[in-house]
């Protein structure tokens, strides 16, 4: 049994595949098992992938998930695809990796669960992330400021910067495995150490997955977890007005335009517990008593949401100026 379980999901990433396993091979933390999950690859990362694995068969776990299940929605694959990861994973500390990114720095583990290990108090550690663009030789650091970037600032936190311990799955808040709800999930656990370093690359791709999906599709996601959340925990309702206000405003501005272009999400909408995407799409319809709480609700998510940007920015500023490691660069 390994102590840390890594799960990467992969989908036609020949050209990516083998440097995201390299970079979990050349971990210096070396009580790991990576447990690789193919959401039925046709471009040749299956035989890449059974290499690998016919080489380190005590270390690498493989399974294919089923294309033909009617599942078209590409976030609920990916998160199909990381609930039977976890579901088979023996280690007490887990970690994601998608097939086309790479973890940066070989001591990644070694530090983060030592700290783990030696802080029982803390349920998970967050690192900061380079951007890898395709198109461009350009690269950039973001700096995760610890949990007030993800909460406050509405910045984006990738969940392949965070180790966390197995029991955080017993938080989860809701039915996506995404980034975004996860990271509230390990959130609603308990503390997590902010380590400032930069140990994991994002790729960004032309293709990717979710450069094809639409905004409105997206936007509708984002608001589901925000029901999620709701439905679970009063804790980060503030927080959550300030990260939720773009998509709020999104869906409200193009409600008169959504027609079949969500129809593969529609039987997602049942867990639109709060019915606030229902609320927001139908908003013509409403009583006039209705109007005006959801007039007052995206008011004060766009006052949140203004409020805790503008305060970012002065932080970056002094950061900046004082010689500070927390604002982005460009590497």
């Amino acid at each position: 049994m390994a102590k840390l379980s890594i799960i990467m999901v992969s989908y036609n990433e020949k050209d990516y595949i083998a440097e995201a396993i390299e970079s979990v091979i050349a971990q210096s933390f070396t009580d790991w098992e990576l447990i690789i999950g193919d959401d039925g690859s046709n471009d040749g990362t299956l035989e890449i992938i059974k290499n690998y694995k016919d080489k380190y068969p005590e270390k690498i776990k493989f399974y294919t998930m089923n294309r033909n299940d009617g599942i078209t929605v590409p976030s609920a694959r990916v998160s199909n695809n990381l609930k039977h990861g976890f579901k088979i994973a023996s280690g007490s500390y887990l970690s994601v990796l998608d097939g086309d990114d790479f973890f940066i720095s070989t001591k990644k583990f070694e530090n983060e669960i030592s700290f783990l290990d030696n802080n029982k108090n803390y349920v998970a550690t967050v690192s900061d992330f380079k951007y890898v663009f395709d198109a461009s030789e350009k690269n950039y650091v973001i700096r995760n400021f610890g949990r007030c970037n993800f909460f406050w600032a509405c910045e984006y936190s990738h969940l392949s910067c965070f180790t966390f311990r197995k029991e955080c799955l017993l938080k989860l808040i809701n039915n996506f495995f995404d980034d975004t709800g996860m990271v509230f999930s390990i959130a609603l656990a308990g503390k997590w150490k902010y380590t400032r370093s930069v140990d994991f690359a994002y790729r960004q791709r032309n293709d990717g997955i979710m450069k094809k999906t639409s905004s409105i599709k997206l936007c509708i996601l984002e608001l589901l977890i925000y029901n999620q959340i709701l439905s679970k925990t009063k804790k980060y309702k503030v927080a959550s007005l300030s990260r939720f206000y773009k998509p709020m405003r999104y869906v409200f501005k193009n409600r008169g335009k959504i027609n079949m272009e969500i129809d593969s999400y529609v039987d997602y909408l049942k867990y639109d517990i709060c019915g606030i995407i229902t609320n927001l799409l139908n908003y013509d319809r409403l009583k006039l008593s209705l109007k005006i709480k959801y007039k007052k609700l995206m008011l004060c998510a766009f006052v949140s949401y203004v409020f805790f940007r503008c305060l970012k920015k002065v932080g970056k500023f002094f950061f900046r100026n004082s010689g500070g490691k927390h604002a982005s660069k460009e590497v």
